[in-house]
């Protein structure tokens, strides 16, 4: 909670006071429309129902989202403290905020650092906690399908301006530390081959 608050406070005021006008301006705007099709007669109950909606939504949506947020940084936080994660400081990597500038999403501290040019982030992958992703970003291009095949036979996706190399929590586990720091090398030397140049000041 603390490092949430630290890292989180003006955003999540802004979500708070963004849900609550938002679902404020919903319930009482479908009150008097309601009303002016005779559908329903306006009355203070109608102000009461449409408050306590409001005010309810705006609150589970602020705990679901704080929820969100706490599960996925203990679970990397764990993840982080695991071999051969743990030993990334060697090759350059530090906490870096993510989402700093962005008020929308909530920051979050992941691990980042250069490699042969290419900024590098870590992170858990947004749809899987049983997926860890390295990811750049890269000058788009068009691939042919030969590229594509090329680039995913080395477990590499490319998505628009994103590359990314992922690993199975579990899997990762059994890599030593040299290993990995083998895949990343190769991973931007792919990249580079490809002509895929980095964009790092995307970030």
């Amino acid at each position: 909670m603390k490092k949430f608050i630290e890292l989180n406070k003006t955003k999540a005021v802004f979500m708070i006071k963004f849900c609550f006008i938002v679902f404020g301006t919903f319930f009482f705007g479908m009150t008097l429309i309601l009303a002016y099709f005779n559908i329903e007669t306006l009355n203070y109950n109608n102000y009461i129902f449409g408050f306590i909606s409001t005010i309810s939504l705006t609150f589970w949506i602020s705990i679901l989202a704080f929820f969100s947020w706490f599960l996925r940084n203990r679970k990397r936080t764990k993840l982080l403290q695991k071999h051969p994660l743990n030993k990334l400081s060697e090759i350059g990597f530090q906490d870096y905020l993510k989402n700093e500038k962005s008020k929308w999403f909530f920051t979050e501290t992941i691990k980042a650092g250069y490699i042969s040019n290419y900024f590098i982030s870590l992170d858990l992958h947004e749809k899987s906690f049983k997926t860890i992703s390295f990811k750049t970003f890269v000058d788009f291009q068009r691939f042919d399908s030969l590229k594509n095949e090329r680039l995913k036979s080395k477990n590499i996706t490319v998505n628009f301006l994103e590359a990314s190399k992922d690993y199975n929590t579990k899997d990762i586990g059994k890599l030593s530390f040299n290993q990995l720091k083998n895949d990343l090398e190769e991973f931007t030397r792919i990249l580079s081959y490809e002509n895929l140049k980095p964009i790092n000041d995307s970030y």
